[in-house]
């Protein structure tokens, strides 16, 4: 079994704005109400996951999964 996982994008722009980490209390806010243009992790385990490593577009993805369920190689 193949198994990937991964976001369709990124939201918010999560940014450290405050806090003290030696008290364990640290402050975010978001810096974009949208999607943002920011990579995100792409995982996966299993057989021909190697052709989901290093960076890729999003619709390459989406190509691999279909190549790989018609079966071909």
């Amino acid at each position: 079994t193949l198994v990937i996982i991964s976001a369709d994008h990124e939201t918010g722009g999560l940014a450290i704005s405050g806090g003290n980490p030696a008290d364990g209390y640290m402050r975010g806010v978001f810096t974009s109400k949208g999607h943002t243009a920011m990579m995100v992790p792409l995982f996966a385990y299993g057989p021909r996951s190697r052709e989901f490593s290093g960076c890729q577009e999003n619709s390459d993805v989406s190509n691999k999964i279909v190549k790989i369920l018609s079966g071909k190689k």
